[in-house]
């Protein structure tokens, strides 16, 4: 199955969290959008069977977003991908050279 990076980071986010208010996803670093936007990616999960979506007693215009079994599936599958894509980054190249781009990118982002 083919994910955007975009469902990739709310599958994440989710299964690092437990269960996540829908209008948390806002606030990610790589995922802040427009409310549709979200919405849309969440939609998304929701018809695949991936992301149970409910709302939230004390706040009902508030949901509440929890992780399907496909969806826990996944999520497994993303966290050993970015271990192993870790593991590479981190035999291929020396701590001074990421400690450099980090502070590249970080001026970029500052930048920005």
């Amino acid at each position: 199955m083919a994910l955007s990076s975009e469902q990739a980071i709310t599958i994440a986010a989710v299964a690092e969290k437990g269960e996540l208010r829908q209008g948390e996803l806002m606030g990610l670093s790589y995922l802040a959008s427009e409310k549709s936007k979200v919405s849309r990616v969440v939609q998304g999960l929701v018809l695949d069977g991936i992301v149970y979506r409910r709302d939230d007693i004390h706040d009902r215009r508030s949901k509440i977003l929890t992780l399907t079994d496909k969806g826990m599936e996944l999520a497994s599958l993303l966290k050993q991908a970015d271990e192993q894509h870790q593991t590479v980054v981190n035999t291929t190249i020396s701590n001074e050279d990421l400690a450099s781009i980090r502070s590249t990118l970080n001026k970029i982002a500052q930048a920005i």
